[in-house]
């Protein structure tokens, strides 16, 4: 090979890419990872979205289901409506000659019945849509109070008055149903008294449902319990429960072998949730609503049954809107043969506080939001894009207004303690 030829590969191997081919190649590798990463930022967003607005719809599916068993459950082993007047004595049908009143509800114009409605407006919570266009687009909520057994899937009979009593019942341990509830089966060769699961359910403060012989009611509230491991009882001795107000006259000589069951009054509500330790759910910031489920006091819709966390407690965080419809039975003529007709209301609190007996299902409409609001969803905040409660309406620290997403769910309950009475 020539000494030219050698020169010429020797330059060729020394050549490399051009100023002009390595800005090309950088824009194209920089344009393809900018792609990657949108593409991926956005999948990352787009799940975070989907995970947010699927755990939302979980969390109202599990909390209406909650719902829907309080609701069937109640009248359970208690009354559709104490005060129920026949209609020849005017005195209630399932009382012991007396009214209810004294359990009645003072606040809510409720009944001792198995259902009252509250009716209350979201803009009430603290910090909740100063605007008024969350409600304008439907998000109102109701309350609604229960009254059941729900400690317990039975009562216990055999109850008898002590010598000389009527605010107080024996209750005996040796029938089945005691047995089942409340001891732990055939320790050491005895059944083995269970103190915990009797005074759960006997608590002082908690109502009971004490019914005679001749199948009438009376309505109490539980002022002192000793239960059959107390001394100096022994094993096999009776429970004695002690209560207010007393048994009146008439049906003192039909407890002895009547039953007792205890009754609880159960109250769901939306509330607005502390502030976290954040601050991030202040009232600036837009509602962190809880749908709440308390045990409260007989007599009043407000008080808890105790200090207790067991009795109140959050069945759904970032809550927006809990509206229910009732469909009640009604007479449709005085004097006629009874022949009834089904209605459903809206605006029903007043029907069904005025006669809950006539309740026979419920339509619960319950929804909540995601928990932040999302820019790319909606921001500014634009009412009429929010028709059908699709959206709801929160703030930020600089007051924008933006939107979180909505899920809801309905379902229609049908009340069978309640239409099993059949008046």
């Amino acid at each position: 090979m020539t000494k030219a030829g050698i020169g010429h590969q020797r330059r060729a191997r020394r050549q490399g890419f051009t100023l002009l081919e390595l800005m090309v190649a950088l824009t194209v590798g920089g344009i393809a990872i900018t792609s990657i990463y949108a593409i991926g930022a956005a999948t990352t967003r787009q799940f975070h979205q989907q995970q947010s607005v699927a755990g939302t719809q979980s969390s109202v599916r599990d909390a209406l289901d909650r719902v829907k068993r309080d609701i069937a459950r109640a009248g359970y082993l208690s009354t559709p409506n104490a005060n129920v007047a026949d209609d020849v004595t005017g005195l209630p049908i399932e009382g012991c000659g007396t009214a209810a009143a004294p359990l009645d509800d003072p606040t809510g114009g409720g009944r001792l019945a198995a259902i009252s409605q509250f009716t209350n407006d979201l803009p009430a919570l603290t910090g909740t849509d100063p605007t008024g266009d969350n409600v304008a687009n439907g998000f109102t909520h109701d309350e609604i109070r229960l009254i059941a057994n729900y400690q317990t899937s039975d009562q216990y009979p055999g109850v008898r008055l002590p010598q000389g009593s009527n605010n107080s019942v024996l209750v005996p341990q040796d029938w089945h149903a005691f047995r089942r509830d409340f001891t732990d089966w055939y320790v050491d060769g005895d059944y083995d008294h269970n103190d915990l699961a009797f005074n759960d359910a006997f608590t002082i403060g908690r109502m009971i449902r004490i019914m005679t012989t001749t199948r009438k009611k009376h309505f109490a509230t539980l002022t002192a319990v000793a239960d059959p491991g107390d001394a100096p009882q022994g094993a096999d001795d009776p429970a004695l429960l002690t209560f207010n107000p007393p048994i009146p006259a008439g049906c003192l000589k039909d407890v002895d072998g009547g039953w007792v069951a205890p009754v609880n009054v159960i109250r769901y509500f939306l509330q607005d949730a502390p502030d976290s330790e954040t601050g991030r759910f202040s009232a600036n910031t837009g509602p962190m609503a809880q749908l709440i489920r308390q045990e409260t006091l007989p007599g009043d819709k407000g008080v808890p049954l105790a200090n207790n966390p067991a009795h109140t407690r959050a069945v759904l965080d970032f809550a927006v809107s809990f509206n229910l419809r009732f469909q009640l039975t009604a007479d449709t003529a005085a004097g006629e043969e009874d022949s009834y007709t089904l209605n459903t209301l809206t605006n029903s609190a007043p029907a069904v506080n005025g006669n809950p007996e006539w309740v026979r299902a419920v339509e619960i409409d319950l929804a909540a939001r995601t928990a932040l609001s999302d820019p790319r969803f909606m921001n500014p905040w634009v009412q009429a894009s929010c028709a059908d409660q699709l959206c709801f309406q929160v703030f930020d620290e600089a007051d924008n207004q933006g939107a979180a997403r909505v899920r809801r769910a309905r379902a229609v309950v049908f009340l069978p303690n309640v239409a099993f009475e059949g008046y």
